[in-house]
């Protein structure tokens, strides 16, 4: 069973409509950060897997006493994974006096990435950057890939891997996956690649029939799904139930256990982008997640987990990193600032999901991406792209 996060940490919150507990500040002896993930809607099933590897990493660094003597007073803040919500969620935080935030989903990234960079806050994004992080200003850190690096290296493997020359699009009706799918459509293109037709739906929607057929008709080589939560487990069913036997190649919200366990027997053989993260490596970065984790949901299988199980593992450890270097060169640990200029000076980060070198003035870190492949029911490494 998996641990209730109040018996981890001192105090928890779930804002944007859950009730909210806890003090407004914390003591000299702690430092407090907002884990602001979705604990509710359609992406509440990648969230609790985020959730869990940030409470990892609390429960890590809290058992090893903390950063520099500091523990970690975590609180967690539900953005029910859209842009209003989020806003909500981070009005919360910032009025419980909140200044370093682990946040994750795009959306959510773009509508409170230009307020952190108006007020005294510090971002660390462990999903994929939006294609509009330069707008969200300075004060977001992103500790994986941007979208626009994932399509690219989806345009690539498509082409030149899967041999793919026409390829179709189904995605959420939202504006990142919007943008996402222009970018893919643009790479696959200039490789000279054509882009028969690209859907749009809802998100959350049971039915997809009408959009696949309408793809179905433009006869691609490849269809690349761009949506999550039980979507692409819903869209590969139906998808088999039309005969519509093309490739599928979908991006790394999709690589979850959900998409499985809707998809069923027509998740086999699809291929997913994902965030390089395979649980049998034996590095110390891995192992250490891993065994973190374990506390946290001891009914886990270590072979079953995957990318976001461990991002903002990562997330919370390189947000501590970064903090304890403040710490060790004289500097205030509880300054957003200059906890952010450290993220630039430290440089290079150790993780689970590969390691993040950080340039002056990029706050993108740019790491390779696995392909995965669904295998007798599980996610299974079978390449590594570069691009």
């Amino acid at each position: 069973m998996r641990k209730v996060f109040s018996a981890i940490v001192a105090s928890t919150v779930l804002a944007a409509g859950l009730t909210a507990c806890g003090s407004d500040s914390g003591s000299s002896d702690e430092v407090e950060i907002g884990i602001l993930i979705p604990q509710s809607g359609d992406a509440a099933v990648t969230g609790r897997f985020m959730t869990d590897g940030a409470m990892a990493a609390v429960e890590e660094i809290n058992a090893a006493g903390g950063i520099n003597g500091k523990k970690i007073d975590a609180k967690i803040y539900d953005t029910v994974g859209d842009p209003q919500n989020g806003i909500n969620a981070y009005k919360k935080f910032t009025s419980d006096g909140g200044k370093f935030a682990i946040v994750g989903f795009s959306a959510v990234v773009t509508a409170i990435g230009p307020l952190a960079s108006r007020e005294d806050v510090l971002l660390v994004n462990s999903g994929a950057p939006p294609f509009d992080a330069e707008a969200m200003g300075s004060h977001t850190i992103h500790t994986l890939n941007g979208q626009d690096h994932e399509m690219q290296c989806a345009a690539d493997y498509a082409y030149d891997t899967m041999g793919t020359r026409k390829l179709g699009a189904i995605f959420a009706d939202i504006a990142a996956n919007r943008a996402g799918v222009e970018s893919l459509s643009k790479d696959f293109e200039e490789k000279g690649g054509e882009v028969v037709g690209a859907e749009s739906a809802p998100q959350g929607s049971s039915d997809f029939r009408s959009v696949l057929t309408r793809l179905k008709r433009t006869n691609p080589d490849t269809v690349y799904v761009y949506t999550y939560g039980s979507d692409p487990g819903n869209i590969l069913k139906q998808m088999k139930e039309l005969d519509f036997d093309a490739k599928t190649l979908m991006y790394s919200g999709a690589a979850v256990p959900q998409t499985i366990e809707v998809g069923g027997a027509a998740a086999e053989k699809s291929l997913y982008t994902a965030g390089l993260f395979d649980p049998s490596n034996t590095d110390p970065q891995t192992a250490a997640f891993l065994e973190a984790y374990k506390k946290v949901d001891p009914d886990s299988d270590p072979s079953s987990l995957g990318f976001y199980n461990a991002t903002l593992y990562d997330g919370v450890k390189m947000l501590a990193k970064a903090m304890e270097y403040v710490d060790d060169h004289g500097g205030d640990m509880n300054d957003p600032r200059t906890v952010e200029k450290a993220f630039y000076e430290v440089k290079t980060f150790e993780a689970a999901t590969g390691t993040a070198t950080y340039e002056e003035g990029d706050p993108i870190a740019r790491k390779p991406f696995q392909v995965l492949e669904v295998q007798g029911g599980k996610f299974l490494p079978i390449d590594t792209v570069e691009c």
